[in-house]
């Protein structure tokens, strides 16, 4: 039976070469423009394949790009599936200066039956910006309160995950609107001032710029080892780089602005001034390698929230949501569904 589907397997792959050989010169005069446009993008404007990419791996993930406009702002978010009475609804809150597509290798790990939101917060992504808004952890909050309520996600069980920046929006959510959600998730949250510096705060003090916040294609480079201790070896392409930079830099003013209100008096302690007022079960998960966010602040988050299971992560560092993406997913799906 083997060797039976081993020949037909075999005559299969030669039809198709065959095939392949036969339509060639009538695909030739098509694949050669788009091969040179490809080249030609790589090394003028590596911003758009990266964008084309981010696009592509979300349609192939069977997310669907929407707009709910309220407010005063068009929230974008990047849609899977439809409630499930059977499971909560999981919203998925980026971190700073990212997007949606931060959560595009977690995502597809989880099962296809989970109702996903991964939300551009606002001034991010393709959600509206206004620069006199505040960008506080609360402000934020409020806002993801609002598109929750229009969206009527405070309806159904939901499961609202947050890493870093978005950790911290997701905790000041659960604190101030406990009834709007069944659980939460902080995964490398901030909003917790610590006496324990972290590299990241470190090389802040003695160089006296943000590693977040680059300008060069060289720093760009630079940055990478703060946030994955997997790759912090790891030599990519000068174009990739290149494209990251065209992405990101004319973006810097906001950022500065972003991270102003985050260090804040107001807000740089906030998660933990308000921790107490969590009451929704609760999941903590953290690197042991984060540099960016010291990880014995998940200490703190265990004295503080009442109802709480923390994990910590071996061999990952701030963005071990790409660095150990089936280890985290496994952890999410079994406290969504526990």
């Amino acid at each position: 039976m083997t060797a039976k589907m081993d020949m037909k397997t075999l005559v299969w792959y030669g039809a198709a070469g065959v095939a392949f050989l036969m339509f060639l010169p009538v695909l030739l005069p098509f694949l050669i423009p788009v091969f040179g446009l490809l080249i030609v993008l790589y090394m003028k404007r590596p911003d758009l394949l990266l964008i084309g990419g981010s696009e592509l791996a979300m349609w192939k993930m069977g997310f669907r790009k929407r707009y709910r406009i309220t407010g005063g702002y068009t929230y974008c978010y990047a849609e899977r599936g439809q409630a499930n009475p059977d499971k909560p609804t999981l919203l998925l809150l980026h971190g700073f200066s990212a997007a949606r597509d931060l959560w595009w290798p977690l995502s597809i790990r989880i099962p296809k039956e989970f109702h996903l939101i991964c939300l551009d917060l606002p001034g991010h992504g393709n959600t509206t910006r206004n620069m006199q808004d505040s960008f506080t952890y609360e402000a934020q909050a409020q806002r993801v309160h609002h598109f929750v309520k229009v969206m009527g996600l405070n309806r159904r069980p939901l499961h609202v995950i947050g890493i870093s920046m978005g950790g911290g929006v997701a905790g000041l959510y659960a604190a101030n609107f406990p009834k709007s959600l069944t659980k939460l998730s902080l995964l490398c949250p901030a909003g917790i001032k610590t006496e324990k510096v972290s590299d990241y705060d470190a090389h802040t003090q003695t160089n006296g710029y943000l590693p977040e916040l680059p300008d060069s294609v060289e720093e760009y480079a630079d940055v990478l080892p703060y946030f994955s201790y997997r790759l912090r070896h790891t030599k990519l392409p000068k174009q990739y780089w290149r494209g990251v930079q065209l992405l990101r830099t004319k973006d810097n003013p906001f950022y500065k602005k972003v991270l102003e209100h985050m260090m804040s008096n107001e807000a740089v302690d906030s998660l933990r001034e308000n921790m107490a007022k969590i009451t929704v079960p609760t999941q903590v998960i953290w690197g042991v390698h984060d540099r960016v966010l010291h990880p014995s602040t998940a200490d703190i988050l265990q004295e503080g929230i009442r109802n709480v299971e923390v994990h910590m992560l071996e061999h990952c560092g701030h963005v071990f949501i790409s660095e150990r993406p089936y280890k985290s997913a496994n952890l999410l799906i079994k406290f969504a569904e526990s």
